[in-house]
């Protein structure tokens, strides 16, 4: 007997459940000594209740009768309950105590697909492992929509021979598989192949099951050795200088580390055309480490016009070599791979130019050598032009010139032809032995279909006869539906070993199958959950699917079709089960028939009812106006905040949000929080504060807690404020100047400290337009374009202009030359107008503005106004006779000063107008020869002189470089170690020769004032 023994405290709790239809009788319930119940089966009780006569018994769904007086005394003793009347249904959602999970439900669901293991909630409320389903578990599971499993996570290939298949992928899909056999050009070592030729011939080195044949190529008879001379005289190996190909099978049998010698030629040689040397011949080598080397000879050149040599062939195999002549290229292959190339040669072969094989024909001694040749062919035009996989069958064609098939018992006589004669260049098989394989039925043969392949029957065929690879008559390989084998050939996608249509295995929603054609298609199935009761397979009941329903709303039992596809009972259904069920109208289901009042402190509450819907529950509760002492309540102002003290107080009383009463919070000017509306601040204080130094406005708090504007003190206000470090105080925060003229003053500067101020005065090198200068040129030199800070009226500001270019200037005592060093050439000029042609002046006709060395000696330089207003500077070298430099630059002819450069530096000669770079002239030999004279205009050696439109402000002439890149051009020059000569034109220059301030006209140096003496 089970018992549940409860504390006192919770036995009315409990006794909610109505114990007359949990099954327990009023008379048993009523005895007044009851001290506990001992029911050793409730499901008996409730039979006998149900059988009594007694009106009080009540039927399961109709209402409890009111049985409080028959229930214990919640003060008396503990007692003792049923188990069915303590235990909280399994499945509500809720873990109640007992159970180690609940997630709703009566039902052991399964893990998650793809999961190898999972812990689940089990119908009893306990944690187990769940049943697992993933692919590899051996097991289809089409739910997860899988087409195979074969208990691995592998995609398996074919079986190695089938040329075809489906295999089960590593998804659980079936998919065509990998398929490995005989004939698909991989060598399956691990099947037994020792080779892979593509094929299933026999015979060509690689047999019908992949083994490897000791054998030649296919079509050929084998020479023993290398031993006779052979030649065919009514053709001859000749086609003048058209293309040609030259082939052949070569076995070497020992590995060569010199050349070998055999014959009357101590170089190896294969074949020999032409006897000695002839014009236009080939020669094939055997070299140094079994390497092939051909050349054509050609005599009459006297060259050896092609020279291939091949990897070695010295390892006992068959190897093909090829040589090919196109055009003026020379191409040799080994085993279809190109492996060398020649161009251009002129491998010309003359028409009656016989081949011998070794030693040529003429010679009586024949000779041995370790060598087979398989096979020979020359034909005229190209046969290979890239790499191509050698054939083992020649067929003579028309561009066939001649070909040879060594015999087996070859020994050293000359090969002759069908008809006995040894002049036919075409030997075509057949002379001692028949040749599988050609396509005629000769020598024994049953057959010969052109190859030396064993057929198969046509596919469906059941039988027939076929020609083999060793050209007899065999039964043919059968091939059809239903063998066991994917057949391609028949359109098969599947082969079982039967016609049979399968279904696929109970339990399998789908699966693919092989019908009796051969072909994959959807299977016939049979599962539980199909609605179709399979009785065969032990099932008893099947509703079409594979959940297990529950027992109709208000039903406490009942029995339904289980996912096994057998009775079981029903979960039932009914208000009160600890289950929501929203399609009988619930709204909510607490596990029991009582309507609940919402918890003290619920302002509201929606609470489940007797009859499974949601409603309003009773509320009592902090708030609601009413103190409720017996919950501990002191006050209740009808809601859930503390209030505050009326703002100003000190202090006061207050409802809490508790309802207890508590001191209330305080708001007042200067509690340090702004209370709003009466505070539009409040900084903890009821003092009036003032702004911080040089802040020139601001806004503090005053003492009423309102915003105010503070009393400001900064640098500027007027007033010197000490205690915050000004000196002094003019009104402003500016540093003022000195008066204009003032040399020294002391002032207030921009941060209120007695400081010096800024001077301002002619002379400064400032230009002050406030004291009426125009100009300042840190000087008081008049006539140099500033005088008393007043613009002079000349340009450039440092220079005096000339009226006009009439005059003839020279320097006699230094010269103009700097030999080969590097120099720059310097003047400001003015344009009065607009130059549509080369101007004329003076005794030269091309606009010269200045001339050096008089009769363009050797290395001058000559600078002239050109046509547009250009200038054209160049040096004339009369040794070489060339102008060397020939630089132009844009024009100039606007009645504006501008400032021209040209530098030689090194090789190179720069031209420079207004500070930039307009040309660059390398490869250039300028040199300047010492003591040539320049002159403005003529040469000083002419007497009359000429006037011309333009200005001459300054020009200077200086050793070295003075610019290497864009520059400002300087108003004011300085003599300094560069300055070779340099002059600045006067006022009213007239035509006189300008003197230094000597009084001499030999000083290439005129200082006069204009510039700064250095």
């Amino acid at each position: 007997m089970t018992q549940l023994v409860l504390p006192r405290f919770l036995l009315k709790g409990l006794l909610a459940c109505s114990l007359v239809s949990c099954g327990v009788g009023v008379e048993e319930l009523g005895r007044p000594d009851a001290a506990s119940l001992d029911v050793t089966d409730l499901g008996t009780v409730h039979d006998d209740a149900a059988e009594h006569e007694d009106s009080s018994v009540s039927e399961p769904d109709a209402a409890p009768p009111d049985v409080t007086t028959a229930l214990p005394d919640a003060d008396s003793p503990d007692v003792t309950l049923p188990d069915a009347l303590a235990q909280v249904p399994c499945g509500n959602g809720v873990v109640d105590p007992g159970e180690a999970c609940d997630d709703g439900n009566a039902v052991t669901e399964p893990c998650a697909y793809g999961r190898t293991d999972c812990q689940v909630c089990a119908a009893d409320c306990t944690i187990r492992s769940g049943a697992v389903s993933f692919c590899g578990d051996g097991s289809i599971d089409s739910t997860a929509l899988e087409d195979c499993d074969d208990a691995n996570r592998e995609t398996e290939e074919c079986v190695y021979g089938l040329v075809s298949c489906f295999v089960c992928t590593d998804g659980c899909r079936l998919r065509p598989g990998a398929a490995s056999y005989c004939g698909d050009s991989t060598i399956q070592a691990a099947e037994g192949e020792a080779c892979d030729d593509g094929n299933v011939d026999d015979g060509d080195g690689c047999s019908s099951q992949c083994a490897s044949e000791s054998v030649i190529p296919a079509h050929s008879i084998r020479a023993r050795s290398l031993r006779a001379s052979l030649s065919c005289a009514n053709v001859g190996f000749g086609v003048g200088d058209a293309d040609w190909t030259f082939e052949f099978w070569i076995r070497v049998h020992h590995e060569f580390s010199t050349p070998e010698t055999w014959g009357p030629y101590p170089d190896g040689r294969l074949f020999t055309q032409n006897e000695e040397y002839a014009a236009y011949s080939i020669n094939p080598l055997l070299e140094n480490q079994g390497r092939i080397r051909s050349y054509t000879y050609n005599d009459t050149a006297g060259l050896h016009n092609v020279e291939h040599q091949t990897p070695r062939v010295d390892d006992g195999r068959w190897h093909h070599y090829a040589l090919v002549r196109e055009g003026p290229d020379a191409r040799s292959y080994l085993d279809g791979r190109l492996v060398g190339h020649q161009s251009p040669v002129a491998p010309q072969l003359e028409a009656t130019s016989p081949m011998a094989i070794g030693a040529p024909s003429g010679y009586p001694g024949q000779y041995s050598a370790p060598v087979e040749l398989g096979s020979i062919r020359y034909s005229r035009g190209v046969r290979y032009r890239q790499s191509f996989v050698s054939s083992t069958r020649w067929v003579v064609d028309a561009e066939t010139i001649a070909q040879y098939l060594t015999d087996r018992d070859f020994d050293g006589r000359v090969l002759v032809d069908e008809a006995g004669e040894d002049n036919d260049c075409v030997h075509r098989g057949g002379w001692f032995d028949a040749v599988c394989g050609d396509g005629i039925t000769d020598g024994g043969e049953a057959c010969d279909d052109g190859n030396q392949q064993t057929e198969a029957c046509s596919y469906g065929i059941a039988s027939c006869a076929v020609c083999s690879a060793n050209c007899s008559i065999v039964p043919g390989r059968t091939s059809s539906c239903g063998d066991g084998f994917v057949q391609a050939a028949g359109d098969e996608q599947c082969d079982d070993g039967n016609t049979s249509t399968e279904a696929c295995d109970y339990g399998e929603p789908s699966c693919l199958v092989c019908n009796s054609a051969c072909r994959v298609t959807a299977g016939a199935t049979s599962f539980c959950g199909d609605g179709h009761v399979q009785a065969g397979h032990g099932e008893g009941c099947d509703d079409g699917n594979v959940t297990t329903e529950s027992c109709a709303y208000g039903q406490t039992s009942c029995s339904v079709c289980g996912p096994a596809c057998s009775l079981v009972s029903g979960v039932p259904s009914f208000c009160g089960d600890w289950t929501l069920q929203p399609t009988a109208g619930e709204q909510c289901d607490d596990g029991n028939a009582v309507t609940e009042a919402c918890a003290y402190g619920q302002a509201g509450c929606t609470v489940c009812s007797a009859t499974c819907r949601a409603i309003p529950g009773a509320t009592v509760y902090c708030g609601d106006g009413q103190p409720q002492v017996s919950f501990g309540e002191q006050c209740d102002d009808g809601n859930v905040q503390t209030e505050a003290c009326a703002y100003g107080l000190l202090a006061c009383t207050v409802c809490s949000e508790t309802c207890r009463s508590v001191p209330g919070a305080t708001s007042f000017c200067g509690d340090g929080h702004t209370q709003s509306p009466q505070e539009q601040c409040d900084d903890g204080n009821v003092q009036t504060e003032t702004c911080a130094y040089g802040q020139r406005t601001c806004t503090v708090c005053s003492g009423l807690c309102r915003v105010a504007a503070g009393a400001t003190r900064f640098c500027g206000d007027g007033v010197t404020q000490s205690l915050d470090g000004e000196q002094c105080d003019d009104g402003n925060t500016q540093t003022e100047s000195c008066a204009y003229g003032s040399l020294a003053c002391s002032v207030c500067s921009s941060a209120c400290r007695t400081a010096p101020g800024a001077t301002a005065f002619c002379g400064d090198g400032v230009t002050q337009s406030f004291g009426g200068e125009t100009c300042d040129d840190a000087n008081q030199v008049d006539g140099d374009g500033c005088s008393t800070c007043q613009l002079e009226a000349i340009q450039p500001i440092w220079s005096i202009r000339s009226t006009r270019l009439d005059a003839s200037l020279s320097c006699a005592n230094g010269g103009f030359g700097v030999g080969g060093a590097d120099w720059t050439f310097e003047f400001w000029i003015r344009v009065h107008h607009d130059f549509a042609t080369p101007q004329s002046w003076g005794p030269y006709p091309d606009g010269r503005l200045f001339t050096q060395n008089e009769e363009y000696s050797a290395y001058s330089i000559n600078p002239m106004l050109e046509g547009g207003g250009r200038i054209r500077s160049y040096t004339y070298n009369t040794s070489s006779g060339s102008d060397n430099i020939e630089h132009q630059t844009p024009s100039i002819d606007d009645d504006r000063w501008h400032h021209y450069a040209l530098v030689r530096e090194g090789a190179n000669a720069r031209t420079y107008l207004d500070g930039t770079l307009v040309y660059t002239q390398p490869g250039i030999s300028p040199d300047i020869r010492a003591l040539s004279p320049m002159s403005i205009g003529a040469p000083s050696g002419y007497s009359s002189h000429y006037a011309a439109p333009v200005y001459i402000g300054g020009v200077r002439y200086s050793s070295g470089v003075r610019y290497s890149g864009n520059f400002v051009p300087a108003v004011a020059w300085i003599i300094d170690a560069q300055t070779i000569a340099q002059y600045l034109t006067q006022a009213g220059f007239g035509g006189a020769t300008l003197i230094d301030e000597a009084g001499g006209d030999n000083n290439c140096v005129h200082r006069r004032g204009w510039v700064p003496s250095p």
